[in-house]
């Protein structure tokens, strides 16, 4: 059962975590430079062994560069789901219901990030619960 002080504090926690990975994101990255083509890693070697050194340091970048963009995916997804089954919790909202309220939610507060979407969420699950209390009593 997921209230919105628990899924405040996912959230907080999901920060936190964004933080601490973007900062060890930081650290392992400047293993990986970002050479310009052409660039000459040792002149003893032929122009096309130069080139795929280029080409092999950067698909390491690359690689190094997904591995995070992947933790992050999964640290902010855990922030969306913390905030959908608040709403599930909170309003007894159905999942499509609940993926539809935030996805609203989000339109209209992602420029202030997840605690923004939280709090547009209650509001629009508020909002949600009393439409569908007010067709139950009309059936």
């Amino acid at each position: 059962m997921m209230n919105y002080n628990m899924a405040y504090q996912v959230i907080q926690r999901c920060y936190a975590d964004a933080n601490m990975l973007s900062k060890e994101r930081e650290s392992v990255m400047e293993k990986y430079p970002v050479y310009q083509k052409g660039y000459i890693f040792n002149e003893d070697e032929s122009v096309r062994w130069n080139r795929e050194e280029v080409q092999r340091r950067q698909e390491a970048r690359e690689k190094a560069q997904k591995k995070y963009d992947k933790k992050v995916q999964e640290i902010w997804g855990e922030a969306e789901k913390a905030i959908k089954d608040y709403l599930q919790s909170e309003f007894d909202l159905k999942p499509k219901v609940a993926d539809a309220v935030y996805a609203k939610a989000r339109e209209e507060g992602h420029s202030g990030g997840f605690f923004e979407i939280l709090s547009e969420a209650n509001d629009y699950g508020s909002f949600v619960e009393d439409i569908l209390s007010l067709s139950k009593k009309e059936e």
